[in-house]
């Protein structure tokens, strides 16, 4: 039912990725136990270059982590109903304004299988990996991860694209209200399909608002979305996808590494005491995109305390109940929590400590 209605939405804003075929398959890229749904927008003046915009259509469905009386089915209003929309909203706004560079519209299936979706589609791409300028990724929108955090988001990993994709989006951001931090790639866990894109080469940023307490809960219905929040994010990632279909600089993948790229905030602590080297941990998949030896040493695991976790509950009850205590109170208790005991948990960043 999802992948018909978004046929349908798709249809009717971007042409068929394979037009040879009949029907709904014209749109569909089968994958295994799925397909992803895929159009492109021809490009005006170099139809042959091209931008993918993507975000994953599939849900927990009845798998959530948690569940409550009467309720076990995840909606995935946030993730990634949002970022479906996002993407579908760029597609109008690109039918609007034709892009000189063909722009492809990707809603994948399978993410929350591996990564299933965007992977099968870089091993058997419909246009030419060689010839794709950039990927645009969108996960988690509209979200709250801390009640604190209302008027921010997060847009990783644009140094993989060198000075030109990390202006774009240092331009973008600056012309919206809403504080956009740019992070690097790596805060971003490889654990969306903007993995599959760094693992070819293919310049990304991705979009999103981290996991708040409703993630992968029933609790992550239509109630909670912050609409205001994401018309702020599709405007900013509006700006990015129209720069990167009309530039006439090339984006080129960078070979500078994240930890010195020019514009990407990846020191927030000032805690070295208690920073751990990245190079003594072992998180990261083995497919995800390998540093040099030299940055990684300079890259620390900082955590900072503990914050209060907050219950998941919509935008306006988060507004209502934050005070300044709650905002900027640090927890003193154990992240494992006993009975009776505050849900906390620890505040890591990722930071490059020069050695």
């Amino acid at each position: 039912m999802a992948r018909r209605y978004l046929i349908d939405r798709l249809s009717s804003r971007a042409e068929p990725i394979r037009p040879e075929a009949t029907g709904d398959d014209r749109y569909l890229q089968p994958i295994q136990d799925g397909a992803n749904v895929l159009g492109i927008i021809p490009g005006t003046e170099l139809p042959d270059e091209y931008v993918i915009v993507g975000a994953h259509y599939d849900g927990q469905g009845t798998s959530c982590r948690t569940t409550v009386p009467g309720d076990g089915v995840c909606n995935s209003a946030t993730d990634n109903a949002a970022g479906v929309a996002a993407a579908l909203s760029i597609a109008q706004d690109l039918v609007d304004h034709p892009p000189r560079r063909s722009v492809v519209i990707a809603l994948w299936d399978g993410e929350e299988a591996n990564l299933r979706g965007s992977i099968a589609y870089v091993n058997a791409p419909v246009v030419p990996l060689a010839q794709t300028v950039a990927y645009v990724n969108f996960d988690v929108l509209g979200s709250n991860l801390l009640p604190s955090l209302r008027t921010t988001t997060f847009a990783v990993g644009a140094e993989t694209g060198g000075s030109v994709l990390t202006g774009i989006v240092r331009d973008a951001v600056d012309a919206d209200a809403l504080d956009t931090a740019m992070v690097s790639a790596v805060l971003g866990a490889y654990r969306s399909d903007y993995t599959a894109f760094l693992t070819s080469s293919i310049p990304t940023v991705f979009f999103s608002d981290s996991t708040g307490p409703c993630y992968h809960t029933p609790g992550d219905d239509i109630d909670v979305v912050d609409f205001d929040k994401l018309d702020h994010q599709v405007a900013t990632a509006t700006r990015v996808v129209r720069a990167l279909a009309n530039s006439r600089s090339a984006v080129l993948p960078s070979t500078s590494g994240t930890a010195s790229a020019p514009g990407i905030r990846i020191y927030r602590g000032s805690m070295a005491g208690l920073c751990v080297p990245l190079s003594t941990l072992h998180a990261a998949p083995r497919d995800a995109p390998r540093m040099t030896r030299g940055q990684h040493d300079s890259l620390h695991l900082c955590c900072q305390g503990l914050a209060p976790f907050t219950p998941c509950r919509s935008p306006g009850a988060l507004h209502k109940s934050t005070g300044r205590a709650t905002r900027r109170r640090q927890c003193s208790r154990p992240a494992r929590r006993a009975p009776g005991q505050s849900s906390c948990r620890p505040l890591c960043v990722v930071a490059a400590i020069p050695p």
